[in-house]
């Protein structure tokens, strides 16, 4: 409840008037808050307020509020002036974080992150590579795929389209067939694919001697060969 200073003031002259003197009178206190509503006409505050009142006036001789508020118009960071130190600053030292830029320009952080985005800034990851030069420009990607064979859907990538939920349920299998493809790609083409396969050309499942003898022994004569045919050099395969 939000006291006026007619009712502050009243509260403190019938405080000192009743057995107050300037202690915690627990009758004193009883008595203003019968005055208050036969003067108010509603129920008093309660009694730490009105002895928060009391000792508020003993201390500074007044029941008014001490604090100090701005006239005129807010004060705020988001000036022409603001937005043109972060942008000086940030286009003279672009490798300084924010953080140490709202530092020196004496703006808390959080300012200084909306006055960068207020002039269109946003920040950019690094990006690390590693230089070569031309006898190494020659490199392979390996890329290794499953396709099922059944028609098997990835629920991740796929999307029905709707204004209610859809009722539409895929059955598989617990274990689908399956091919198991790998293939290399670099600047100058494709080697492979390659299917993992018994000598019968069966689809079979994978393990570590399957993957030597249908992919690795393989790829490493097709590489030499793709090497040779392109004058790339053989010592870097």
């Amino acid at each position: 409840m939000v006291l006026t200073t007619e009712e502050k003031v009243f509260i403190v002259e019938h405080y000192f008037r009743s057995y107050g003197n300037g202690r915690d009178n627990g009758l004193s206190l009883k008595q203003v808050s019968e005055k208050y509503r036969q003067e108010f006409n509603k129920v008093a505050t309660s009694k730490s307020v009105m002895l928060a009142i009391v000792e508020k006036f003993r201390h500074t001789h007044s029941v008014l509020c001490q604090c100090k508020g701005s006239s005129g118009r807010r004060r705020t960071v988001f000036t022409n002036n603001n937005q043109g130190r972060v942008l000086d600053h940030v286009i003279q030292f672009p490798k300084r974080s924010l953080r140490r830029t709202a530092y020196k320009l004496n703006i808390s952080e959080t300012y200084t992150r909306r006055l960068f985005k207020s002039v269109g800034g946003y920040p950019c990851r690094i990006q690390i590579a590693q230089r070569t030069n031309v006898q190494e420009k020659f490199t392979v990607d390996e890329y290794e795929s499953h396709i099922h064979l059944n028609g098997y859907i990835n629920r991740q990538t796929t999307r029905i389209l709707g204004f209610e939920r859809p009722d539409v349920i895929v059955e598989k299998p617990l274990h689908s067939e399956r091919a198991t493809i790998w293939c290399a790609v670099s600047e100058h083409g494709i080697i492979g694919p390659y299917f993992v396969e018994d000598e019968d050309k069966h689809l079979v499942t994978i393990n570590q001697q399957r993957y030597k003898e249908n992919i690795i022994t393989p790829f490493v004569r097709d590489l030499r060969n793709f090497c040779r045919e392109r004058n790339l050099p053989v010592h870097r395969q």
